[in-house]
């Protein structure tokens, strides 16, 4: 898969042969691929009550296809969200979805060489600070392939609610196959209800009014 960014890329060889291809593109809408479309606008969103969430999880979708398309995520609004396999926390232990408790999750993938990641992930912070830990959890997941180059890059924001995971085999991130970097899953009871791809300008303020409209 190819996550666009900036003027740069960077190919990364997997143990099965393949590479996973990153760059930075900052204006591409993953619905249309249009040019003059912003990141923000593409966001996939799940506005069914409970009930019908937890039935698009367990049985066939016939809209998932659609829904694919709208959010450029394998894991997409209405699915079940997956583990982080292979993740780990900055002293190398594994790390499980199941460790986090709160009713809501924000989990963003993201990585040191990708330059809206260095304005996301304080942003999210500074938005986490505003919900009590029991309600919602803030997970970041670093992609970097050398835990130490992550560890590096996470520590320099100083987060006080964010919590650092580490990907260095890029495990999770395939199973997720988010659309760019950073991309982010709001989910709420194991449920994705929000797929962001990209971060701008004005982004916060729309991740606080949907994680609010989440947790009341």
């Amino acid at each position: 898969m190819q996550y666009s960014f900036s003027n740069y890329s960077l190919s990364i060889s997997l143990i099965l042969g393949t590479a996973l291809s990153f760059s930075c593109s900052g204006t591409r809408d993953i619905a249309t691929n249009s040019p003059t479309s912003e990141p923000g606008d593409a966001v996939a969103t799940d506005n069914s009550s409970g009930s019908s969430d937890t039935a698009t999880a367990s049985t066939p979708d016939p809209n998932r296809k659609a829904r694919y398309r709208k959010s450029g995520s394998k894991v997409v609004v209405g699915d079940k969200a997956l583990d982080l396999s292979g993740a780990i926390d900055d002293n190398g232990n594994p790390v499980s979805l199941e460790s986090y408790q709160a009713p809501v999750l924000v989990l963003t993938f993201g990585a040191s060489w990708c330059a809206p990641c260095k304005k996301e992930i304080p942003a999210l912070d500074k938005i986490a600070q505003g919900f009590d830990s029991s309600k919602v959890d803030f997970v970041a997941v670093n992609i970097d392939t050398s835990v130490k180059s992550g560890t590096k890059f996470m520590n320099s924001f100083g987060l006080t609610r964010v919590r650092s995971v580490f990907d260095p085999k890029n495990k999770s991130v395939r199973r997720y196959d988010p659309p760019t970097m950073p991309s982010v899953f709001i989910v709420r009871e194991g449920i994705v209800k929000h797929v962001h791809a990209g971060f701008r300008s004005g982004d916060a303020d729309k991740f606080k009014k949907l994680i609010d409209g989440l947790v009341q």
